[in-house]
């Protein structure tokens, strides 16, 4: 059951959550912006679906409506600092922090000083001395500078289709005289479908991946053809084609000329700008 979490009434407020071990908070949200900082212990946090570990080093950030639930693998020991102060919110510093709900990883040095800001605001919501408060806004002001900047030194995520189609291209380029079945070669090596392969090579290189490796075939043809004396056959057979009467026809329809002609035609244009050169 999705439950919604109300505001505790405070502008800023901090809390503990104890969690036994294998226990798991069902998907809820809330109305207010969190920080789940983990003191101790190991768990996961899914943020909209996607997995994320918790544990000490570790802190999400929430917005209000996020849907995220809580498992932990150990005795878990969360503190939570509410945020409902809307002055505060509307700092640019806090609209970049919160801009979305997301984990952030810290480095065991600013880890360090985030449990420092976090213990002292404990100390001022316990005691509530003068200007509490305000004591509170300054010490979180600090620690959302440390998130925004180890936010802004984090690698961008890895694109997983971006890295797939690479890995085709790479494949393709490097094995084109040796693949006599790309669907079930690509299949095998990446674990997806011939369909899905098609549809994400297509958004990063606009072709294929039949077509591609059709491409290179050609190129490296047009190559050998022009720089080298091979016979015909030979060279048919390094591009990996089955027989000459395909290579012939797939050779023609890409550039317009058999590949004799087009030797013969290249050879003639390199004399003629041999003899024209000083």
């Amino acid at each position: 059951m999705l439950l919604e979490i109300e505001t505790y009434g405070h502008d800023i407020y901090l809390y503990e959550k104890k969690h036994s071990q294998k226990y798991e908070f069902a998907d809820h949200y809330h109305d207010i912006h969190q920080i789940v900082y983990a003191l101790e212990g190991t768990g996961t946090v899914a943020i909209e679906g996607q997995q994320h570990t918790i544990s000490p080093g570790r802190a999400a950030i929430m917005t209000p409506g996020t849907v995220h639930s809580i498992r932990s693998e150990s005795k878990l020991t969360l503190l939570v600092v509410a945020l409902a102060d809307q002055t505060f919110l509307a700092s640019e510093l806090a609209g970049r922090v919160f801009q979305r709900s997301r984990v952030v990883s810290l480095s065991a040095h600013l880890d360090n000083e985030i449990r420092r800001l976090l213990r002292t605001m404990l100390f001022e919501q316990a005691r509530q001395p003068e200007f509490y408060t305000v004591a509170l806004s300054c010490h979180l002001t600090e620690i959302c500078l440390i998130f925004h900047r180890t936010l802004q030194t984090e690698e961008p995520p890895v694109d997983l289709n971006y890295v797939r189609a690479e890995s085709i291209r790479d494949y393709i380029d490097t094995y084109f005289y040796d693949i006599s079945n790309l669907t079930s070669d690509i299949a095998s090596k990446l674990g997806i479908s011939s369909r899905h392969a098609d549809n994400i090579f297509k958004e990063y290189y606009h072709v294929t991946p039949r077509k591609y490796l059709a491409e290179v075939r050609i190129e490296h043809s047009r190559k050998q053809l022009s720089e080298t004396d091979k016979d015909i056959v030979t060279i048919c057979f390094e591009a990996g084609y089955e027989n000459l009467s395909t290579f012939y026809r797939l050779f023609k329809n890409a550039t317009g000329l058999s590949p004799n002609k087009y030797r013969q035609t290249y050879n003639e244009q390199f004399h003629a700008e041999q003899q024209m050169s000083p």
